[in-house]
């Protein structure tokens, strides 16, 4: 079984040690602070926030940038995990965006290679919702295309998508 890659995450700021800090600030000539200092909690803040939007950057010039996904998941609630109602979304970033809402505290996407698809998982104070989301072939892209034209329900067939099996499918390498 291959293990699942992560694409994108919101960085656990207590990820960061306080040597990568005194690194920092050597690296930008800034007197360092405490290891329980204020200064220093702030540095990992920040460096966590810049580190995600990084991730995201790189995502926007990936290969699946403005690919066409169908999602589709369960939502980790305290009464339970009801499936979502299958949709289609444009744009990889737009899409994680939408699997992401509101209260969603923290998030890791994963690329499943062994199932050929991405996975979000979004963490919240009820526990975790998770989305598929499959890359939609130009097949798959008209049929999604029709059914909103039609106001169908989609129903999705495997034939529809492509699986995501290596890195070189996400990104140049």
């Amino acid at each position: 079984m291959k293990e699942k890659s992560v694409l994108l995450l919101t960085s656990d700021p207590t990820s960061l040690t306080y040597e990568d800090y005194l690194d920092w600030c050597q690296n930008n000539e800034v007197e360092p602070q405490d290891e329980n200092s204020n200064s220093f909690y702030e540095w990992c803040g920040e460096e966590a926030y810049m580190i995600y939007n990084d991730e995201r950057d790189n995502l926007s010039y990936s290969k699946l940038a403005d690919r066409m996904f169908l999602v589709d998941g369960t939502l980790g609630l305290w009464w339970g995990k009801p499936a979502i109602v299958p949709q289609v979304c444009r744009g990889l970033l737009e899409t994680i965006d939408k699997c992401i809402g509101n209260d969603i505290d923290n998030i890791d996407v994963k690329a499943d290679f062994e199932n050929g698809l991405l996975v979000v998982y979004a963490y919240h104070h009820d526990g975790t919702n998770v989305f598929n989301l499959r890359m939609l072939n130009k097949n798959g892209e008209k049929w999604a295309e029709s059914a909103e034209n039609r106001g169908d329900v989609l129903e999705y067939n495997q034939r529809w998508w492509t699986k995501i099996k290596k890195w070189g499918d996400i990104f140049e390498c």
